[in-house]
């Protein structure tokens, strides 16, 4: 019976362990700085909200396309656990980001090792200017959403999942928003979908799929190619304003995801010296 306890707690600690690991996507933050009239902005790697992996800024490529339809690489620099560049807007409109992570290989529980290939989008808008977000941008898998970004309010939230201009069928969609809300749905043929973005806040809209492209990359052989695009979209509402407004005075403490991670390791050695220690007592209890 105690061994069976052992066999279940290895278990669980292997579970949660691998759920964490599957987390992770990339997503993009933008926040406007009124002392230096700039837009600061973030590009993070973890999960929102639960923790935030330490960023490699030379994995991570970011761009932003202006108003006036312009494009530019942006310098990202190291800022605690994310990358960081700042754009001084010269004109008003719709400031369009989007960001890459260099794809890496990863073999979860199953032991089938993949390639993962993460892309990010957001919208930031300054006045009044030209609307932009409805129209495909360089990345080439992306969310498209059906209405302009500043249009955006409580309730059904549509777009398109777009793979170098092809709608992408059939793939999975994940919006995560305040207080731990969680919508799914997929796409349909044409690369539509819809989630109910009912409550004021921040939601990261995320649309993966996976394919069994297999190949080699940087001496690793991986057998299924995983891709995951997310966009971050502001829902408004005085609530949603109140709950972030401390928040946004600065970016997540370098060591949230080491802090996050740390305590569950804590947890899971005691789980397991405890379950190991039990285990040893009832073998000598039965010698």
């Amino acid at each position: 019976m105690k061994k069976a306890v052992l066999i279940t707690v290895v278990c669980l600690m292997v579970l949660m362990l691998g759920s964490m690991a599957s987390a992770h996507e990339l997503w993009i933050e933008v926040e406007h700085m009124p002392v230096a009239d700039e837009l600061r902005v973030d590009v993070s790697w973890g999960h929102i909200r639960d923790f935030y992996d330490p960023a490699n800024v030379e994995t991570f490529s970011l761009f932003v396309r202006y108003p006036n339809g312009q494009t530019e690489e942006l310098e990202l620099e190291a800022a605690g656990v994310q990358g960081r560049a700042f754009v001084v807007p010269q004109e008003e409109g719709e400031y369009v980001f989007w960001a890459v992570r260099a794809p890496g290989t990863y073999t979860p529980g199953d032991g089938i090792t993949r390639l993962s290939v993460q892309l990010a989008k957001t919208v930031f808008v300054v006045g009044d200017g030209p609307a932009t977000s409805t129209e495909p941008t360089d990345l080439f898998f992306e969310i498209i959403p059906d209405a302009d970004i500043n249009s955006i309010t409580t309730g059904t939230f549509s777009g398109q999942a777009l793979l170098e201009g092809e709608p992408v069928a059939d793939a999975t969609v994940s919006a995560y928003g305040p207080d731990e809300a969680i919508v799914e749905s997929e796409t349909a043929a044409d690369g539509t979908f819809s989630v109910d973005l009912s409550t004021p806040g921040t939601w990261l809209v995320k649309v993966s799929f996976e394919t069994d492209e297999g190949s080699t990359v940087e001496g690793t052989d991986y057998e299924k190619t995983g891709r995951t695009t997310t966009l971050v979209v502001e829902i408004p509402g005085e609530e949603a304003v109140a709950a972030t407004a401390p928040a946004a005075q600065e970016a997540p403490a370098a060591n949230d995801g080491s802090t996050t991670n740390m305590i569950l390791a804590f947890i899971v050695g005691v789980l397991l010296g405890g379950a190991v220690s039990l285990f040893f007592a009832s073998k000598k209890s039965n010698a």
